[in-house]
């Protein structure tokens, strides 16, 4: 309603920006006409009577141009106000020009009377088009008294002129709204031009900015994987170096350290992206705060413990309704940010009653965060005390995927912080009044045996990626078959292949396949479902959503081995459950 009013407004404004902008124009011509027309009916007009109306023309005249210059300086305007005194001007010039047609003159000046008067209403048409009735002010007086004067002559004659005024005069209100509504297009062009230019300009700067931002995060995120790659081939090399099994422990201790570092990396990039391609499944139900405060406490209880900091919660017997491991992670990563900018004091999970909604709050004495600091933590690698990128102390992606997640889940995310004193983010959480449902799920296979001699298909074009999963595969005790493309699927098809248990494809096999081409083919060449797994690195909008709309399960590069047999294991036990 406010975008409404303020274009009526604009287009108001417009209007009589036209107005008085024709107005010295209109009027020099008003003035130039009424003085030859005053010479030319001195003989035949009385003559007091004359300078009357020639006085009325210039005064009339004068004000209105007055009018205009006061308009013209005055800033704030009352455009109510202007409008109608330009209406009473416009009103009070055309009855001075009708006031002509009372002259008791001669038939044939008469004539050329009615010929100026055609002029000036025609005239008025056009500079007044802007505002109708602007125009119907100015004709309607000046034409109406000539008609009645004519057809109280009784004359056959000025009886025709009469009815020809007559006709005039609506021939003049509906040219007069035709050159309107064409003003009035103008008027809106005008503006449609400018909002178009406005939206382009807006959209361009939204672009640079993208690009900024995306050249940013590109840049920070190749340091930062580059760091975890940097150490994991020093610590290869000094494998080779090592002269004792303690050394290669401490090593692979180190080893570990490294391709955890870069697994959390890649898994907060992929969450960033699986946010912005929106594929991540929402699955809102009841979620009880003391059990998910339990549950998060414990994970970071002995980390606040080792830095010698309290933390607790205050029970909360409420449910809120969410998706529970989307807000578990919400939860998780304000809970981890509270412990690593913390040194001493303690960090408080607590929850505030707000009408429908519960505030979920994670308080911390911590470095606290200056007002005008506040909006930019929760953009992409920002980290206000990490300048040096420290990744021990996080890799700055941790408030960013709070910030989607609350976007995703329609939670509003708050910040209250006082630099050196400490911070409180609050999530408000619609409450919960239905009951929460206890749900039995049988854990997943993880023995041993349950993969012993399964037939895994391994498709992958990167010959040391099959070779190392083919490697530990066989040590779970699998038979493996290698492909690297689709083509040498089809070959080994044709070979004979026995049907495998489980497919694990790599989505990108190069020459336009995908790991859901050979998965389709195995499907269609042995008439059954497959299990399947695709694994991949794509972190594209379009690719994940591909992804996501497929058959298929999915892992995410890197995989850790556990990830894997988790997976492998839970195709196993559906086939034994059916």
């Amino acid at each position: 309603m406010t975008v409404v009013n303020n274009r009526k407004e604009q287009v108001l404004q417009e209007q009589i920006d036209i107005l008085f902008g024709n107005v010295n124009y209109s009027l020099l011509g008003t003035i130039i006409v009424s003085t030859f027309l005053a010479i030319m009916m001195w003989g035949y007009v009385d003559h007091a009577e004359l300078i009357i109306w020639i006085s009325l023309v210039f005064i009339i005249a004068f004000l209105r141009s007055l009018l205009g210059a006061y308009y013209k300086r005055n800033k704030k305007r009352n455009l109510i106000k202007f409008k109608n005194l330009y209406l009473l001007g416009t009103f009070l010039s055309g009855a001075t020009w009708g006031y002509i047609g009372l002259f008791d003159i001669p038939l044939e000046y008469y004539y050329f009377i009615i010929v100026i008067l055609c002029g000036m209403t025609v005239n008025a048409v056009v500079s007044y088009s802007s505002y109708l009735p602007v125009s119907y002010a100015f004709f309607m007086p000046a034409i109406l008294p000539l008609t009645f004067i004519t057809m109280q002559k009784g004359d056959e004659v000025w009886g025709y002129i009469s009815i020809m005024s007559l006709a005039y005069l609506f021939t003049l209100m509906g040219y007069a709204r035709i050159v309107h509504r064409s003003s009035l297009r103008s008027i809106m062009l005008r503006f449609e031009n400018l909002d178009l230019i406005e939206e382009v300009t807006k959209s361009k700067e939204d672009a640079e900015l993208a690009n900024m931002a995306k050249s940013r995060f590109l840049a920070i995120a190749s340091h930062d994987l580059r760091q975890p790659l940097h150490s994991l081939g020093l610590f290869i090399d000094a494998l080779k170096y090592c002269n004792s099994e303690n050394e290669r422990k401490e090593i692979y201790s180190k080893l570990e350290r490294s391709q955890e570092s870069l697994t959390t990396l890649f898994d907060a990039l992929l969450d960033i992206s699986k946010l912005d391609a929106d594929t991540i499944d929402i699955c809102k139900q009841p979620v009880s705060i003391n059990n998910l405060f339990n549950k998060i406490i414990r994970e970071y209880e002995l980390e606040a413990n080792e830095k010698g900091i309290n933390i607790s919660y205050r029970p909360c017997a409420s449910c809120v309704y969410t998706d529970p491991l989307l807000f578990e992670r919400i939860i998780q990563n304000l809970l981890s940010n509270a412990v690593r900018y913390t040194e001493n004091g303690g960090i408080l999970l607590a929850c505030r009653m707000r009408g429908d909604n519960i505030l979920i709050q994670v308080w911390d004495t911590g470095c606290g965060i200056e007002r005008v600091n506040q909006a930019v933590i929760f953009e992409e690698f920002k980290q206000l005390h990490n300048p040096e990128r420290n990744r021990s102390n996080g890799i700055g992606l941790g408030l960013a995927i709070v910030k989607r997640l609350c976007i995703l889940l329609g939670h509003t995310i708050t910040l209250h912080s006082i630099k050196d004193k400490g911070s409180v983010f609050s999530v408000s959480v619609p409450i919960s009044h239905i009951p929460i449902q206890e749900s039995k799920v049988s854990p997943l296979l993880v023995t041993n045996e349950a993969l012993q001699n399964k037939h895994i298909l391994i498709v992958d074009d990167e010959i040391e990626v099959r070779e190392a999963m083919t490697l530990m595969l066989e040590k779970w005790g699998c038979k493996v078959t290698q492909a690297e493309s689709f083509d040498t699927v089809i070959e080994l098809l044709d070979l004979g292949l026995s049907r495998p248990d489980v497919v694990v494809s790599d989505y990108r096999l190069g020459e336009y396949n995908t790991g859901i081409n050979v998965i389709e083919l195995l499907q269609k060449h042995y008439s059954s479902n497959i299990p399947s797994l695709l694994v991949t690195g794509d972190t594209a909008a379009s690719e994940l959503e591909v992804i996501q709309n497929s058959s298929c399960s999915v892992l995410h590069k890197p995989v850790k081995p556990a990830q894997l047999r988790i997976m492998l294991n839970s195709f196993y036990k559906k086939k034994m459950m059916i």
